[in-house]
């Protein structure tokens, strides 16, 4: 797809592809971002499939959450260079921006940061988003999902499962966990 820009990025004249009409895209600029729209729904459909479109809020991405920082923290982190207090402030600033994948890589080097310094109960915690699907089979958690989605959540989910199990071991008696 190729257009033009407004400078006040009001709008963009997107040029039709071979067969299909002018597509016309809105864009307003917002404290979190950009709101995109479209004048021309039908024809901008041409670009996206039967079940996509352009509509919605694209967020602005805070320079921490930039790939590079994001693989260098865990490039860090998984050398135990990285403290916990940076991984859990960009985990926590990056949440809305950043790919399932990549906010669960940084959960789990948060996570391992904790248990290296013996901070059983901030491993938990770190977590403890995933504790519920922990604890249902990979079946249950990835029914209706496409074959690559569901490879890369139970991925995702065999690793949590062992880091949960690791925090567990070396929490004290009595303490909550899954």
């Amino acid at each position: 797809m190729s257009g033009t820009t407004s400078k006040t990025l009001q709008s963009t004249h997107v040029d039709p592809a071979p067969g299909t009409s002018h597509c016309q895209l809105t864009m307003h600029r917002t404290e979190r971002g950009i709101d995109l729209g479209t004048t021309t729904p039908e024809t901008c459909a041409a670009y996206c499939g039967q079940n996509g479109s352009f509509k919605g809020l694209y967020l602005s991405v805070d320079p921490m959450c930039t790939q590079g920082t994001i693989q260098e923290t865990l490039e860090q982190a998984s050398n135990g260079d990285a403290r916990p207090g940076i991984i859990k402030t960009i985990t926590e600033r990056c949440m809305k921006t950043l790919p399932y994948s990549s906010i669960a890589a940084l959960r789990l080097e948060l996570a391992a940061a904790y248990d290296r310094e013996g901070d059983q109960a901030n491993c938990l915690s770190a977590l403890s988003p995933y504790v519920a699907d922990a604890a249902r089979s990979d079946d249950e958690i990835t029914q209706g999902m496409t074959g690559a989605a569901a490879d890369e959540i139970t991925g995702i989910m065999e690793v949590v499962r062992s880091m949960l199990d690791r925090c567990e071991r070396r929490s004290p008696p009595g303490s909550v966990g899954r």
